[in-house]
């Protein structure tokens, strides 16, 4: 076994061990391990390891939680759960990315996009791979603002 605390992400040997490690150990070194680890734990293969990273909200900074909001390849649940969080749904940044985020459920999507700065509506406005609604809630939102696009 490997110990928690001398475990350096940096280390390129770090991330082969990563892919081949126990899903129960990665989860294990989300809980408690150290910040540079949790950047790359929250994109494992397994979501319940990415779900534990998420749960120490305050393992990493702001900016990291405002680039795995906006992420694509972010799995599913864990984007459910940021949503459901006012930790997360606090922060503007972090909001506004999620409101973007294709996997965001449309529901979430539709409360971000009322609160939004202009400029945020207008790349909502025309986002091609977000969801139809949403883009007419923005455009709608932007109308009654007297914005043209």
């Amino acid at each position: 076994k490997m110990d928690v605390e001398f475990i350096d992400a940096q280390n390129k040997e770090f991330v082969a061990w990563m892919a081949t490690a126990p899903a129960d150990l990665c989860e294990r070194l989300a809980q408690h391990g150290c910040p540079s680890a949790a950047v790359l734990l929250v994109r494992h293969k397994e979501a319940k390891v990415a779900m534990a990273v998420v749960k120490n909200k305050n393992l990493l900074p702001t900016k990291h939680w405002t680039k795995i909001a906006g992420d694509r390849q972010t799995h599913e649940e864990l984007i459910k759960y940021m949503c459901g969080k006012k930790d997360f749904t606090n922060v503007y940044n972090i909001k506004a990315k999620l409101a973007l985020n294709p996997k965001t459920p449309i529901s979430n999507a539709m409360g971000f996009v009322r609160g939004m700065r202009l400029s945020d509506l207008k790349t909502i406005a025309k986002n091609k791979a977000g969801a139809v609604s949403l883009q007419n809630t923005a455009k709608g939102i932007l109308k009654m603002r007297g914005v043209k696009l």
